[in-house]
């Protein structure tokens, strides 16, 4: 009997990744998921207008760069002193207040892409420009998050930034 299924199962096997992959060509995206005349979903949304970073600051986060508002988060495990914490708090204030600016840029250049080819008249000038305007701003969001690592770095001791690394599981 086993060798009656081997070959069943075998086959079964084999073509389980083409018929997942079948399936999914096959469902297209849903697009229920998409708001505000974009391809962004309501999480993106939310996360660019709260001035989230969305991983990305990572780059300097696992590089020995802590971010500001992690900081904060871990004020005690870090001997912040008091004008430490006030100044990582005004930049993370700062850096807040870009990001939602930005982020308010970014769905609005997303919209603008949609809408190219919602109006079924896109050209390829046209997406050409609205890409690179979007990229722009996308590089402009995350450098305004670096940077606040870059910022908030240079006010701790070398301790508290090996302190930090071990507290996010970094080392």
């Amino acid at each position: 009997m086993i060798r009656t299924l081997a070959p069943l199962v075998l086959t079964l096997l084999a073509t389980a990744p083409l018929s997942a992959q079948h399936e999914h060509a096959a469902a297209g995206y849903d697009l229920s998921l998409f708001v505000e005349g974009t391809v962004l979903t309501a999480e993106q949304i939310a996360e660019l207008r709260t001035g989230g970073g969305a991983g990305q600051a990572l780059p300097a986060e696992i590089n020995s760069y802590p971010g500001p508002k992690h900081v904060l988060e871990h004020v005690p495990g870090l001997g912040l002193t008091g004008d430490q914490s006030e100044a990582i708090e005004a930049i993370r204030v700062e850096m807040n207040e870009a990001a939602v600016e930005l982020g308010e840029e970014v769905i609005a250049a997303e919209r603008r892409l949609a809408g190219l080819f919602a109006s079924a008249a896109a050209t390829a000038e046209q997406v050409v420009d609205a890409t690179a305007s979007l990229g722009a701003l996308r590089g402009r969001l995350q450098a305004e998050h670096l940077v606040a690592h870059i910022r908030t770095r240079a006010l701790l001791t070398a301790e508290q930034v090996e302190a930090y690394d071990r507290l996010r599981g970094y080392r």
